[in-house]
């Protein structure tokens, strides 16, 4: 079986319908890669594996080049070596066929494309495409599967330009975009092919969706990323009008895997180009989301928000992660059980657990790294005198922090780097500093009343900064050989004694 992973491109949302007839769908061969500082809307019950540009030391920060700064980040950061084949894809692809699996038939694909997008039909065509990848891969060595092809001669009538008389057009009379492409790509790998080379198959591969061997997504990547950087395609969009540099690399995609020899499949999957941008279950857009977030009316969506999702998860038999609410009730459980007074939170993000717990507690303090997150966060709990918002990395904050608490406090350990959430958060030196806050808490003096609650146990694998469930119960028994360990409900408890 080979190895391959298809990275899936998107900004703001993601709808499950679009994988859920797909029964071979997840991490194992799907993660979607967020691209830019959009919010993102997920249903956090699914199973997803979501990273973003953000989460790695190379990405490239204009958002004018589209979905090629998601190739470039996986790229850059060798997101793909271990792989056979990678792939990439969109947000509001639907894993339901309409290719042929073999040599597109053009005609047919327009014309299901019409009836899916245009007409808004549901298709009755496959769903399995996983399984369809997976023989593809299996049965054709080497192969590139194109999940997005489209007719030569229409992507070529297009007369998107590439003029240096006319350097902010976007289409009309002039050189078009192919043809310097061909020119561009026959230089650079000293090759000599012409127009009809590129024609040849009768489609493009567009839109930056594909199955490819990794060996040729480098040899690709070599041949894009001195465009990328050198940025000579704003030359023909100086003004960023036409966002033209995303469209043009998209066709410089779509010419190189046209000119190079290798088996083509196609396997084209449905584009919902005219999908309206609303969150799941929900009739409001994300600009009025976003324009009320600073307002009480957000705290109110967000309760209803928080009820639903609490109800779908006892409906889908408490899948890991919990929601929120369960996370609340934890801390103001440990809260009664132990007496505790006073609550120490990494991680504040949007405040939930200050404003579910702010008449439990007598003394609160939340860490923030985020700038953003801690202005919005000091400013909404200003008027509430026993909260208090410190800024800055917990790992090092918290060191401070220790000295002028006394008495046993509960701690609330969620500071970390998070991409797949409503706002993207900070990132420290590390992706989390959960060692470094737990060393800081059990070496203080009188640390033995504590009890320490620590989110997103499922998370400590070992990887991205965290230790194993097992090297973590290791320090805290080394440090505080009385204290006992146990996991539930995704959060780690840490606490003298059983009580």
């Amino acid at each position: 079986m080979k190895a391959w992973k298809v990275f899936i491109f998107c900004h703001n949302v993601i709808w499950d319908e679009m994988y859920e007839g797909d029964p071979g769908f997840s991490p194992k061969n799907y993660t979607f890669l967020k691209l830019g500082n959009h919010y993102l809307h997920r249903n956090i019950s699914k199973d997803y594996k979501v990273i973003a540009e953000s989460d790695f030391p190379i990405s490239w920060p204009s958002p004018f080049y589209a979905e090629i700064t998601g190739m470039y980040c996986v790229y850059k950061n060798n997101l793909h070596r271990g792989l056979d084949y990678v792939g990439f894809s969109h947000y509001d692809k639907e894993h339901r066929l309409i290719g042929s699996g073999g040599k597109p038939n053009i005609k047919e694909l327009e014309a299901l494309r019409i009836q899916s997008d245009m007409k808004q039909q549901k298709l009755d065509r496959p769903t399995n495409i996983t399984a369809l990848i997976n023989e593809k891969l299996a049965f054709h060595c080497p192969v590139h599967v194109s999940l997005e092809s489209h007719d030569f001669k229409k992507i070529y009538s297009q007369r998107v330009l590439m003029d240096e008389s006319q350097p902010d057009a976007f289409v009309g009379d002039g050189i078009n975009c192919i043809d310097r492409i061909l020119d561009e790509y026959n230089s650079f790998f000293r090759t000599s092919y012409t127009l009809t080379d590129v024609a040849k198959d009768g489609f493009l591969n567009m839109c930056d969706c594909f199955i490819t061997p990794v060996p040729l997504f480098e040899k690709l990547m070599s041949f894009l990323v001195p465009i990328i950087e050198t940025r000579k395609l704003d030359f023909y969009d100086s003004t960023r009008s036409h966002r033209l540099q995303g469209g043009l690399l998209e066709r410089y995609v779509a010419v190189f895997f046209a000119l190079e020899e290798i088996e083509k499949i196609d396997l084209s999957i449905v584009h919902h180009y005219s999908k309206k941008l609303k969150r799941e279950g929900s009739s409001m857009n994300y600009g009025i989301e976003k324009l009320i977030s600073r307002t009480f009316l957000y705290d109110i969506v967000t309760d209803k928000r928080h009820k639903k999702e609490l109800l779908k998860w006892v409906e889908n038999n408490r899948p890991c992660p919990p929601p929120h609410l369960i996370k609340q009730s934890v801390v103001k459980d440990y809260a009664r059980r132990f007496s505790i007074k006073t609550l120490v939170e990494t991680g504040t993000y949007l405040g939930f657990m200050i404003r579910a717990t702010r008449d439990i507690f007598s003394r609160i303090y939340s860490i923030e790294l985020d700038e953003v997150l801690y202005q919005r966060a000091a400013k909404k709990f200003s008027k509430y005198k026993h909260v208090k918002m410190l800024q800055g990395d917990s790992g090092e904050v918290l060191k401070n922090l220790m000295g002028n608490l006394s008495g046993a406090c509960l701690f609330w350990l969620d500071a970390h780097h998070s991409s797949g959430a409503t706002f993207t958060t900070g990132k420290g030196k590390k992706l989390t500093p959960i060692v470094s806050e737990l060393e800081h808490i059990l070496h203080q003096e009188n640390a033995d009343d504590h009890v320490i609650l620590i989110d997103d146990a499922r998370e400590f694998t070992g990887e991205n900064d965290y230790p194993t469930l097992q090297e973590l119960e290791k320090l805290v028994k080394t440090i505080k050989p009385q204290f006992v360990m146990s996991v539930q409900d995704d959060i780690i408890r840490i606490h003298r004694g059983a009580q």
